[in-house]
């Protein structure tokens, strides 16, 4: 028999919502206005994930039953290098 709380899961849950992936890198100084620098090094930097989509999803992967652990992820990227 089901407790309360396993009758009130759902089987899915569908989080709608962005992912992102900032990318920070060191330089030498602020650019002056409509300058554009470059960073110290293309070996410098690191990426910091996130998003509210991915913030909510995150949120309830932790929630949830460890029974339930399928996620599919629908996405568009970017066209850069970092897509690739």
């Amino acid at each position: 028999q089901n407790t309360m709380s396993e009758a009130c899961v759902p089987n899915s849950i569908l989080v709608v919502g962005s992912l992102n992936a900032d990318i920070i890198v060191e330089i030498d100084r602020l650019p002056k206005r409509g300058e554009t620098i470059a960073a110290r090094s293309d070996k410098t930097g690191f990426m910091v994930p996130g998003g509210k989509g991915a913030n909510q999803a995150t949120a309830v992967a932790k929630a949830s039953s460890p029974k339930s652990s399928f996620a599919q992820l629908a996405t568009v990227f970017g066209n850069d290098g970092h897509a690739r």
